[in-house]
Parts: C-alpha cells; sequence; structure tokens
C-alpha cells in the first residue's frame, strides 16, 4: 500500500513540473533569434536565449511565458503552447527624424547616485536571472544635457561569459514606463 501510494505521488509530481526546452525564430523568414528574454509570467523565474536562439525553461504546472527581444513583438502565450519552435513577429519601429548639430558647451550631469554596497545588497541575483528596474524622476535641468553620455554598470559574476540587457524606456502620462527610447 505504501509502495502504491509513494508511485501515485510521483506520477502526479511530474504532471505539475514543467520543463520547456525550444528553440525561437522568426515568424517571417525563419532565422533563429538569439538573446531573447523569457520569463514566466508574474513569477520570478526566467532565461534568455543563447546565440543559437535555444532556451530550456523550468517552472511548476500550467503557466503564461513571455517572449522579449528588441525589433520583435512581444509574445504571451501558455506554457502548454510551447512546441519545438516559438515564433516571434518582427516590429517595425518609425524614428523620428533628428537634427544633429555640434555644441560648444559641454555640461555634464550625473542622475541616480548609487552606493557601491546597496548596488551588491539591493540589485545580486546570484545564478538566477533577474529583471530589475529604477526610475528616475523628470527635472527640468535634464533639458540643458539631452544626450546620454555613458552608463556605469557594476556587475560581477563567477558565470562565464554572462550577459546582461540594459533597456531604456519613455514614459506615459501616468508616469508608467511605455516605449522603448
Amino acid at each position: 500500500m505504501k509502495i502504491l501510494l509513494a508511485l501515485i505521488v510521483v506520477l502526479i509530481s511530474n504532471f505539475c513540473y514543467s520543463q520547456s526546452k525550444s528553440i525561437v525564430v522568426d515568424s517571417e523568414s525563419k532565422e533563429i533569434i538569439p538573446y531573447v528574454n523569457i520569463w514566466v509570467e508574474n513569477e520570478n523565474i526566467g532565461t534568455t536565449s543563447d546565440q543559437n536562439g535555444e532556451f530550456e525553461l523550468e517552472f511548476d504546472g500550467k503557466r503564461f511565458i513571455v517572449f522579449s527581444a528588441i525589433g520583435f513583438e512581444t509574445k504571451r502565450i501558455s506554457s502548454d503552447a510551447i512546441r519545438k519552435t516559438v515564433e516571434l513577429k518582427s516590429q517595425i519601429t518609425e524614428l523620428e527624424e533628428i537634427i544633429v548639430s555640434s555644441k560648444k558647451i559641454n555640461k555634464e550631469l550625473v542622475i541616480g547616485k548609487f552606493k557601491k554596497s546597496k548596488i551588491n545588497h539591493y540589485f545580486s541575483c546570484g545564478r538566477q536571472p533577474w529583471i530589475s528596474a529604477r526610475f528616475f524622476n523628470y527635472k527640468t535641468e535634464y533639458k540643458e544635457t539631452p544626450y546620454l553620455n555613458k552608463i556605469k554598470v557594476l556587475t560581477k559574476s563567477n558565470i562565464k561569459d554572462a550577459k546582461f540587457n540594459i533597456r531604456l524606456y519613455d514614459i506615459n502620462e501616468n508616469g508608467e514606463p511605455e516605449n522603448y527610447i
């Protein structure tokens, strides 16, 4: 009787545990898409596709999985709908015309000063992928320095060839992130 109960528990746990291994491709050209951000919606579980567009994601039960890459529409699909390939649709982004001119005055403005100890404590994630965001309230003095000159990032990883993404967003009238810059 105990053996039968143990066997039933093992079988049920296998049905609740899911593992997804697939390749992400362009829906039109069928070319692989490397470095796609992939995560379980409303969970802290995620990964990134490798340079061959391949990924493996482990999670419990049926969930919604989100795929996001620059130049492609974000896709949200049920975990049971994932097959050997996941197709993302290209997204054409139209940029506004800009005029490039030189400025004689060089003025620098530092936004978002961090202490090294706080960055290590608050933004560390170890071996598990992590999505973190930082919001900077707009100040009128930003008009004096409209160009981004450099971004400093402090990283430390024991993972060989570790990668990270930086995405800059515009905000809508409610102050919420809306579109990529």
